[in-house]
């Protein structure tokens, strides 16, 4: 599917778009355990496109999961009334501004701070900008509020609708997942086939040397 685009928003090519019949259980692992005590902020991101009918029972977003029990969902749940992007923690019922953003046929940008307790069993606090104005500092969040503890070692998008994802990014910082369009990419490794890798790092100019 075309990548999806939002103004301001360093974007590549390609998205994905999850269907009825594909939608469920799209899973990726990390390596490591990741949030509960001391887990720190946690920052995410991602572009996301199509309607989330209010008047049928249907969830679309990001999860973060320990193995398959998911801890959050990063999206909206109409089946427990949701009708704007928010969240859902696990044995709560949906977050959804009631000003906020309905999804549908736009581009959505959505960011998500996550903020790890201290000591194990307390909440976990969550801000949510939807749509936000891009600059090197978030703006005042959409909406705020907490779940029930937890860890995470894999993430998943799903929808019970036609979806598409985009740009899914995960950081400690605003900057490391909303990068501005015409910032210079910084170096970078990636694993090829076999035992090779591939370095990359920006040339003065608008492309790419690599190695």
């Amino acid at each position: 599917t075309p990548g999806l685009v939002y103004p301001g928003l360093l974007s590549s090519s390609n998205a994905a778009s999850l269907t009825v019949s594909s939608a469920d259980r799209t899973l990726f692992p990390i390596t490591g355990n990741y949030g509960g005590a001391g887990g720190g902020t946690v920052w995410i991101s991602f572009l996301v496109q199509g309607p989330v009918p209010s008047d049928t029972a249907s969830s679309a977003g990001l999860s973060l999961l320990n193995g398959t029990t998911q801890g959050v969902l990063l999206g909206l749940n109409s089946y427990q009334g949701g009708t704007t992007w928010g969240w859902e923690g696990v044995g709560q019922g949906p977050v959804s501004p009631p000003d906020g953003v309905v999804p549908g046929d736009n581009v959505d940008l959505l960011v998500y701070r996550l903020d790890f307790p201290a000591v194990a069993g307390d909440l976990v606090n969550v801000e949510l900008y939807a749509n936000p104005a891009l600059g090197p500092t978030p703006p005042a969040p959409s909406a705020s509020g907490a779940v029930h503890y937890f860890t995470f070692n894999a993430i998943r998008i799903s929808s019970s609708v036609t979806n598409n994802f985009d740009e899914i990014r995960m950081g400690g910082t605003w900057g490391d997942v909303v990068p501005l369009a015409g910032a210079a990419p910084s170096l970078s490794l990636t694993r090829l086939a076999g035992n090779q890798v591939q370095i990359s790092w920006p040339t003065p100019t608008d492309g790419i040397y690599a190695l």
